[in-house]
């Protein structure tokens, strides 16, 4: 592993993965007003940018990665971004936050999905590319939801709590404490301070004694 100012290197035998950093270290833009109607124009240009970008990568894969699953998937989301985006134009100033962030949610989501399948393939340095290429559009989307307003709820290993969580699933097991978040299925998000929308999540329940 190398790390240089702003770009992190893993390697594991000839498979080597650059991450930018300076996402990280960068400090994150003001959001706009809570009220805002609109989708401002910067943000709007900024997420059909990078879903070109993401649909271009896609359209891009070698032949042996577009057959396997996760080159599937990365297909399939790169045409839901283009039916998602379809209405949206640059310049175009009309689109409701709420829409938006619909959008963004719907594609967003299924970038999660993918993102955690690649992770649990039997090679997790498989692949490499294609998941920093779906973890770069996730980036853009998440910055763009910080900008309205839109903060995820995080989840993991906490306590299952009915007011922000939906438990959709529970699994026996003693390596954690009873009511536990274990998995998140779906991840939730706040609205400013109120609910968005729950986490759809797996809870944890200690096995009965026999």
């Amino acid at each position: 592993m190398e790390c240089g100012d702003f770009t992190l290197i893993l390697q594991s035998g000839e498979k080597r993965a650059k991450i930018d950093l300076s996402q990280f270290t960068e400090e994150k833009p003001e959001p706009f007003p809570i009220n805002t109607v609109f989708v401002p124009k910067q943000l709007l240009a900024n997420v059909l940018q990078a879903g070109k970008e993401f649909c271009l990568g896609a359209k891009n894969l070698n032949p042996t990665t577009k057959d396997s699953a996760i080159g599937k998937g990365i297909q399939m989301i790169a045409r839901q971004t283009q039916e998602v985006f379809a209405d949206c134009h640059d310049g175009d100033t009309n689109i409701r936050v709420s829409t938006w962030i619909e959008k963004l949610l719907a594609v967003k989501d299924n970038l999660e999905y993918g993102i955690v399948s690649s992770e649990r393939t039997t090679n997790r340095w498989a692949y490499m590319d294609e998941k920093l290429l779906m973890m770069d559009f996730r980036t853009a989307l998440a910055q763009n939801l910080y900008q309205l307003n839109v903060l995820p709820i995080e989840a993991n290993g906490a306590i299952f709590d009915p007011h922000i969580h939906d438990a959709v699933h529970i699994e026996e097991t003693d390596r954690v404490e009873e009511d536990r978040v274990v998995e998140e299925i779906q991840k939730g998000y706040f609205f400013g301070e109120k609910l968005y929308r729950p986490t759809k999540v797996i809870v944890s329940k200690n096995p009965c004694q026999k």
